[in-house]
């Protein structure tokens, strides 16, 4: 008859007789434990043994911790060590038998249960056959299967490092040897040693700076007496990066027998900016194991795709798991909660009608990239496509959440440039939007902002007109014409509109004219209202006080979440698939696991990072000749007089075709149409220099520096004819010619070939990677409506997939 016997301390063991039961890879070693309890860690250990004859034959334990989901903190009964994966459960031989594992189950269960736990989770177990003992669980407790993580391993069948490198695929063996070469030759100089007990607030700060990065719910705070007590330990290796007398990063790794085992790391952002200091730590790692004759490596369950390219094998690690309150667990409220831990069902599955349980099939469940059943969602893209989208998933407090942008803030094309001086030009992207737009954020993300009426005054040769009124006063009836033909449709890119152009044709002259009447920047010419959109425009207004306020209070609601965040300057370089599945997306400089990612790219950028190439936005040669734009920054006396509570001021030629054909021919037209925005005259006064304006007009793509200045000068002509004295007037100016304007204003002054264009004909996308959902309205590029539409219906998906409530009505 075996007794049972439970404790709060690891103390009332013997440690002898404790560790007679562990194997050598087992990590919870008597002193190890002793070193955890006395280390402050905000968790209570259980233990449970088992006795024949006063002779210890069996043991299991864990702990009771919280976990931070927001406002919600419940407490969460976790089997074994809250900083280590492994099974909590160890046995004298011929003592391995399911009635054992019950007794000890329930026993920890009653901890569990007596700690007013809400869940009660044993976990890191293998997928096993029936037969096997480690499958069993008490019958009693009714416990149901629950896929937790997967864990990253490395086999070292290696004969040296160099050995490892040339096992590596050709790119990654490029890439590993590239970023050690970086941190080796930039000061950097790595040690292998125990860090001195003065130490311990060093490598906490480094530890808190990558736990308050990602601040995973189920991660323990660790404290200075945690790496004290670690540092004396014989099975604590760390691998410090010093960069002079300064420690700038850290690797903590556990050595069990045969096995080396990372478990915590930390880093100096600062310091080590620029560096692929966590890839070569990861290397330094393989390197040290090696050379000390290890035989595997346990990498953990974070950032399992970089791992992967590591030559990492990942082992999928389940759990039994049940709701500790009968009366929740009778009310099978389980699946409430379930969601927090569980890895979701692949879509594989649920179209097969299958349920991926242990054991079903006779193969593991299909589990995503998932930190202990944590959801990660990242968004590709900050345009308001990917902010709305974003606002709507961050409004469910159990998702973590990612925004990766590659410029400096978020927007897009929807922001607010300052240029020159500090004095702001409010440019770039579409300025005004319709009350619908208003409405949709109003509706879908709390968002109100300021706005003002947009009064728009358009001069047509010479003469202001009302853009009511503007059809009345056109010159030609085939221009009325050309504005209804282009509501079913629109000119793709830069090369189609080239080629009307300088084919003149009657279609082709119909087609065009509208461009310029809608005084909208290159990348706005895409038109398929037509006359209905000129006509509705004086019904639009702009936000207060620029373009920024939109996307800065999409970024409030984001950051409003407690495990949301905005990441700049990370463009995308891939979206990495494993067995048809996304399990994360890379960075230059990082890499993000997930297992949903929501991309707000256009689909043939998506297609792109899907396939792993590596984009090159620099690449200029691409971009086709054809038009570009022009800025001129302008700032006016505080006592000039312009229209009082006008927005915009269009010029707009009666020989619109023969502008275009101009520049296409890369000639600078004789009277250029341009337009004027100055929102400082629609608020009524003007800033604390004067009016500020910005004017933008079309150029040739490889505009000259002369050429500029001769465009100036008759757009300069044209308003001192409109407003006698403006010449005068201006004290200061800022002309930003094609090859300066992607720099000042942060779009391409350029066409692309696909900036507004569906995917091409004839190249079909290739299948979405499960966990893969695409944001994109095939919208002109600046339709904010449809942006923002795209964005929300994106998200509607997301949360179906997963079984979450939508938005109604959109």
């Amino acid at each position: 008859m075996l007794a049972l016997e439970t404790a709060d301390s690891i103390t009332r063991f013997a440690a002898t007789e404790w560790d007679a039961l562990l194997a050598p890879t087992d990590y919870f070693k008597h002193g190890y434990l002793a070193a955890l309890e006395a280390s402050g860690l905000d968790c209570h250990f259980h233990y449970a043994t088992l006795h024949a004859g006063g002779k210890l034959v069996g043991l299991g334990f864990g702990c009771v911790m919280r976990f931070n989901f927001g406002l919600w903190h419940p407490k969460i009964w976790l089997g074994g060590s809250p900083v280590n994966l492994g099974e909590p459960f160890a046995f004298a031989p011929g003592y391995d038998t399911p009635a054992a594992r019950h007794r000890l189950q329930e026993a920890l269960f009653a901890k569990a249960r007596q700690a007013r736990a809400l869940y009660f989770v044993l976990r890191d177990f293998l997928l096993s056959g029936p037969d096997d003992p480690g499958a069993s669980f008490a019958p009693a407790l009714r416990l149901s299967p629950l896929p937790l993580h997967r864990t990253a391993i490395l086999p070292l069948e290696f004969t040296d490092f160099d050995d490892y490198l040339s096992s590596l695929k050709g790119s990654r063996r490029k890439s590993a040897r590239r970023d050690i070469r970086a941190v080796e030759t930039t000061g950097f100089r790595l040690s292998i040693e125990r860090p001195a007990p003065a130490l311990a607030p060093r490598l906490l700060e480094l530890w808190l700076n990558l736990y308050n990065k990602y601040r995973d719910p189920d991660q323990i705070r660790l404290t200075e007496d945690y790496f004290r007590a670690l540092a004396g330990r014989p099975e604590a290796v760390f691998l410090l990066l010093w960069r002079g007398d300064r420690l700038v990063a850290f690797d903590l790794c556990l050595r069990f027998g045969e096995l080396l085992s990372s478990v915590f790391s930390g880093l100096d952002f600062e310091a080590t900016r620029e560096q692929p200091v966590h890839r070569y730590m990861g290397y330094a790692i393989v390197r040290h194991a090696i050379a000390s004759g290890y035989r595997k490596i346990d990498f953990g369950i974070s950032n399992e795709a970089a791992k992967e390219r590591m030559g990492c094998r990942l082992e999928l690690l389940y759990g039994q798991a049940r709701l500790v309150p009968a009366l929740l667990h009778g009310l099978r409220a389980d699946r409430l909660v379930r969601a927090l831990f569980a890895a979701p069902v692949t879509s594989a599955a649920r179209e097969n009608g299958r349920s991926e349980k242990n054991g079903e099939e006779g193969r593991p469940p299909e589990a995503p990239t998932v930190l202990r059943g944590w959801r990660r969602v990242v968004v590709v893209g900050a345009g308001l496509s990917g902010l709305a989208a974003a606002a709507r998933l961050a409004s469910q407090p159990h998702r973590e959440l990612v925004v990766l942008e590659q410029a400096a803030e978020p927007g897009g094309m929807c922001r607010t440039v300052s240029y020159g001086h500090g004095r702001e030009g409010f440019i770039a992207g579409c300025n005004l939007f319709s009350p619908r737009f208003f409405a949709l954020l109003e509706h879908a993300c709390r968002i109100r902002l300021p706005t003002r009426r947009a009064r728009l005054l358009t001069y047509y040769d010479g003469q202001p007109l009302d853009t009511r009124t503007l059809v009345g006063h056109l010159a030609s009836s085939q221009e009325l014409v050309a504005l209804g033909r282009l509501t079913s449709g629109w000119l793709h890119n830069a090369q189609a509109l080239s080629e009307r152009v300088t084919r003149p044709s009657l279609t082709g002259d119909l087609a065009l004219l509208p461009f310029l009447l809608q005084g909208q920047a290159p990348w706005h010419w895409p038109v398929r209202e037509g006359l209905v959109k000129l006509r509705a425009i004086a019904s639009n207004r702009y936000p207060v006080p620029g373009l920024a306020a939109i996307p800065q209070a999409l970024e409030r609601v984001i950051t409003r979440g407690p495990s949301a965040r905005l990441v700049y300057q990370a463009p995308a370089r891939s979206i990495v698939v494993h067995r048809g599945r996304v399990i994360g997306v890379r960075t230059p400089e990082a890499e993000w696991p997930a297992d949903i990612v929501l991309s707000s790219l256009m689909p043939h950028t998506t297609r792109k990072l899907l396939g792993g190439d590596v984009l090159d936005t620099s690449a200029e040669g691409e971009r086709p000749a054809g038009l570009s734009a022009m800025a001129v920054f302008l700032m006016l006396d505080a006592g000039f007089t312009l229209p009082e509570g006008c927005y915009s001021l269009g010029f707009v030629e009666p020989d619109i075709l023969g502008q275009l054909r101009e520049l296409f021919a890369g000639r600078v037209p004789d009277r250029p149409g341009f337009e004027l925005i100055c929102p400082d005259l629609a608020e009524g006064r003007p800033s604390t220099n004067g009016w500020r304006m910005t004017l933008f007009t079309t150029c040739p793509a490889h505009c000259t520096t002369a050429q500029a200045e001769r465009l100036w000068s008759r757009m300069a002509e044209r308003l001192e004819q409109s407003f006698p004295g403006f010449m005068r007037a201006i004290h200061w100016s800022q002309l930003v010619p094609p090859d300066e304007y992607e720099q000042a204003v942060g779009c391409s002054s350029r066409l692309s070939p696909y900036a507004d264009a569906p995917p091409r004909t004839g190249k079909a996308l290739p299948p979405w990677a499960d966990g893969l959902f695409l944001a994109y309205g095939r919208a002109a590029a600046g339709d904010t409506l449809l942006a923002v539409r795209a964005g929300l219906a994106c998200a509607n998906q997301v949360l179906a997939s997963v079984g979450l409530p939508r938005l109604r009505g959109q």
